[in-house]
């Protein structure tokens, strides 16, 4: 096998890293010093393998579900660009809601809503989300099973993880399936 035919090779089995990874990236490097400063080199968006990016796109979908979202508390509706924009960022507020009213709240397409603004790594229609019955209503926990794929060069990868959620407190825990 040449070594251009490699080099091929590799390049299609890693997949394009999402913008919020050169910040990062860029976070936890350590500070220049003033004399650093006149040499500084950009970032690279050097490419990731798909387990890098299903670990940072589960890291990013615990932290969208926990964030209330801002329509929460305020009534957006005759701000559609608010309420589309990232200053509504999250979730809707679960805490104050008893596990009957859950039931009846359309959490589901709301979290739903919430991925596909917030989360464009996940492919929209392969988006699913389904909730998990299985768990007693006295645990006052709340179990999503998200399945998706990721957005991903040269295919898309797939991803399903367990969102639980603590009805008491709103906090959730996302594990990968």
């Amino acid at each position: 096998m040449t070594h251009s035919r490699q080099l091929e090779q590799e390049r299609k089995r890693r997949l394009s890293p999402p913008l919020l990874h050169i910040f990062r990236a860029r976070r936890n490097r350590p500070a220049a010093t003033e004399a650093d400063t006149t040499n500084i080199a950009r970032p690279q968006r050097a490419p990731i393998n798909a387990k890098d990016l299903q670990t940072q796109v589960e890291r990013d979908v615990e932290a969208l579900m926990n964030h209330v979202a801002l329509d929460a508390t305020l009534a957006l509706d005759d701000f559609p660009y608010v309420q589309a924009s990232i200053l509504n960022f999250g979730i809707p507020d679960i805490a104050s809601l008893s596990m009957q009213k859950l039931d009846s709240s359309g959490l589901e397409r709301k979290l739903e809503t919430a991925l596909r603004r917030y989360e464009p790594r996940l492919v929209g229609d392969t988006l699913r989300i389904a909730r998990d019955e299985t768990l007693a209503p006295e645990t006052l926990q709340l179990r999503y099973v998200i399945d998706s794929d990721l957005t991903c060069y040269p295919l898309d990868a797939a991803i399903e993880f367990v969102a639980d959620i603590d009805a008491g407190d709103g906090a959730a825990t996302i594990t990968r399936r």
